[in-house]
C-alpha cells in the first residue's frame, strides 16, 4: 500500500480526468479532481499521438489546478490491447508469472518482446483431481507503455502503474458497499458499462472479480456531427446541443422541433450502443450456464444523458442505474469536484494492496 497522496490520470479521446487522493484500505479519499479537454490529435485510438505537447499541455494544467508533483498511475483503454483467459495449472504467484509469457506464445498472435504483460486470476478449481486457474491476460503494446512513462518522467512524476479501466472500475466494485446509498449484493454479477466518446466498454464483474470484459470502437459518427447534419448546425453547435438530448418518454407535443429532433438523434444513437451490446450480453450468458446478469450499471460522459437509465431497463429487461455516489468513496475536501461518472476509472487506479 502506499502511503500519502497519489495522482490518478485517465486520458480519454474528449476528455482528461485527474484524480488527487489515496487509498487507505477502506476507502478512497479524494483530495481533488480535474476534467479539461483532450487536445484535438494528441490522443488518437488511445495512443499518445504526440507525446511532447502533450507533456507541455498537463505541465500548465498542473500549475493552472496547484497540483503537486507525486506518484502516478494511469488508467487506459485502447483496441490493441488483446485479452485472453487461459487455464493454467495452481502453482505459486512466481512460477506463474514465469509460466505466463511462454503461455502467451501460443495463445496471442502475437511477439511478446513487443507487448507488456498483465495478468489476473479470475477462478481456481479442481478438474481431473488437478487444481487450476483461469487466468486473464492482457498485453499491451510495449510502444504504448513506453509513451505514458515518457510523460510521467518529462512531467516530473514517479510513475506507479498503466493500469487497464477495466481493473480499476472492477476494484472500486470490490470495495465498495453500496451504490446510490442502495446495499449491493455481494452475489450479484454487474455489467458496469462506460459510454464514452469513441469507444464503450462493458466489464461483466462478480462478487468484485472482473470475468469478462469486451471494448468498442465507435464506426459511426459522433452525437454532435449526428446533431450538426440533422439541424444544419456546426458542430460546435451540436456539442453545446449534447446537454439538452433525453431518452426521456414524452408525447409528441410536448416537443418543439428542436427539441423533438434532438431526442429522435439521441435515440438513433442509443439504439446503435444496443445493437453493439447485445451480441456482447449474449455472447457472456452463453459462456457458462452459471452465468447471469442481475443489475447494469452505466458511467462515462454519455451515461449523464436524462432518461438513460430507464432506456436501459426497459430494453434489456433488467434493473439499471447511473452511478450518483459509491460507499467507498470519501472527499477530504469541500473544493468542486468533477461529476463522479467521469472520474471513476481514474478514482479506481489509486486503489494499491
Amino acid at each position: 500500500m502506499f502511503s500519502g497522496q497519489t495522482i490518478g490520470i485517465d486520458i480519454g479521446a474528449l476528455n482528461t480526468v485527474i484524480v488527487v487522493g489515496s487509498w487507505n484500505g477502506r476507502t478512497v479519499q479524494i483530495k481533488k479532481s480535474v476534467m479539461v479537454p483532450t487536445p484535438l490529435d494528441y490522443v488518437r485510438d488511445g495512443h499518445i499521438a504526440q507525446p511532447d505537447k502533450m507533456v507541455s499541455y498537463l505541465r500548465q494544467v498542473f500549475k493552472d489546478h496547484h497540483i503537486e508533483k507525486g506518484k502516478v498511475i494511469f488508467s487506459t483503454e485502447n483496441v490493441d490491447v488483446i485479452q485472453r483467459e487461459i487455464i493454467l495449472p495452481k502453482v505459486s504467484d512466481k512460477e506463474l508469472n514465469s509460466m505466463i509469457p511462454f503461455e502467451v506464445e501460443s495463445h496471442f498472435p502475437i511477439k511478446t518482446e513487443d507487448y507488456c504483460l498483465e495478468h489476473q486470476i479470475l477462478e481456481e478449481f479442481t478438474e481431473d483431481k488437478m487444481k487450476k486457474v483461469k487466468v486473464l491476460v492482457a498485453a499491451m503494446p510495449r510502444d504504448i507503455v513506453e509513451s505514458y512513462l515518457f510523460l510521467a518522467e518529462e512531467l516530473g512524476l514517479k510513475p506507479l502503474g498503466l493500469k487497464l479501466q477495466g481493473g480499476c472500475i472492477a476494484h472500486l466494485f470490490q470495495k465498495t458497499n453500496s451504490v446510490n446509498d442502495l446495499a449491493l449484493d455481494p452475489l450479484a454479477t454487474l455489467a458496469l458499462i462506460d459510454i464514452g466518446h469513441t469507444k464503450m466498454r462493458i466489464d461483466f464483474v462478480n462478487m468484485g472479480r472482473l470475468v469478462f470484459s469486451r471494448t468498442v470502437a465507435f464506426k459511426s459518427k459522433d452525437l454532435a456531427e449526428m446533431i450538426a447534419l440533422t439541424l444544419g448546425v456546426t458542430i460546435e453547435k451540436g456539442e453545446v446541443l449534447k446537454a439538452q438530448c433525453t431518452l426521456q418518454k414524452y408525447s409528441a407535443e410536448d416537443f418543439d422541433p428542436v427539441t423533438k429532433s434532438l431526442r429522435d438523434v439521441m435515440r438513433e444513437k442509443a439504439d446503435e450502443w444496443v445493437q453493439e451490446l447485445q451480441p456482447i450480453f449474449r455472447y457472456f450468458l452463453s459462456m457458462n450456464e452459471s452465468n447471469k446478469i442481475d443489475q447494469i450499471v452505466l458511467y462515462g460522459g454519455y451515461s449523464a444523458i436524462s432518461g438513460i437509465a430507464e432506456y436501459f431497463q426497459e430494453i434489456f429487461n433488467r434493473p439499471a442505474l447511473t452511478i450518483k455516489s459509491l460507499s467507498v468513496l470519501e472527499y477530504t475536501t469541500k473544493t468542486q469536484n468533477v461529476p463522479l461518472p467521469f472520474v471513476l476509472n481514474a478514482v479506481g487506479s489509486l486503489i494499491q494492496e
